[in-house]
């Protein structure tokens, strides 16, 4: 079984803003005649993540270069994560240090496949690079279905549904759809966001 499937569930705190998020979008769009751009979408999910995970530090447009030196070319020498999680933690230091635990990018659904693609290379380099850390595209589609295949044509999650990352030793899953729509209003008319987890594949765990 893939690593993937172990994972259909993503921190309940993710799950819990990205379902904020859409309803967040949703109340933008009535009082904002243009979308949000996609930094502020950045800065309310962090928002949203800070007030439901208060355990952790949440930062935003961290350098992936504060993580450690990437091997993939995928992550350019000055490139930026969207969203980083830590963790205090003590150990036997006198000063509490940070441990990271989860890295989130941000994407629209209108983006090109190519620039979608070009995050989950950034995620898979960290799943492939950083035991223990999980990562997570976040995709957000405004009055409008999700791309397949982030979601169905009635705006649901497909089952289960393992994608390889191409030119990575990744893949991933979407793990929930999250909407905000008034009552009965058609699927492609409704706001939302999908949360997809990367993972290594699980015929390249043994190399870890």
């Amino acid at each position: 079984m893939s690593n993937a499937n172990l994972r259909l569930l993503a921190p309940d705190w993710l799950e819990d803003s990205a379902q904020g998020l859409a309803y967040w979008i949703g109340y933008s769009s009535v009082r904002d005649a243009t979308p949000a751009p996609e930094l502020a979408l950045g800065h309310e999910l962090a928002r949203l993540i800070g007030s439901k995970a208060k355990q952790y530090e949440v930062s935003t447009e961290s350098p992936y270069g504060r993580m450690k030196t990437f091997e993939s070319a995928a992550i350019a020498p000055r490139a930026k994560a969207d969203i980083t999680i830590w963790a205090n933690i003590r150990g036997r230091r006198p000063v509490p240090a940070l441990e990271l635990k989860c890295v989130i990018e941000i994407k629209r659904g209108k983006a090109s496949s190519s620039k979608i693609q070009d995050d989950f290379r950034r995620l898979a380099a960290v799943a492939e690079e950083l035991q223990g850390v999980r990562a997570f595209l976040v995709l957000v589609s405004e009055g409008g279905l999700p791309p397949k295949p982030f979601a169905t044509s009635n705006g649901l999650k497909y089952r289960a549904r393992v994608h390889p990352i191409e030119e990575t030793r990744s893949e991933y899953i979407v793990t929930g759809v999250y909407k905000a729509a008034p009552a009965f209003q058609h699927p492609d008319a409704a706001h939302y966001v999908c949360v997809a987890e990367v993972s290594r594949r699980p015929e390249f765990n043994a190399h870890v």
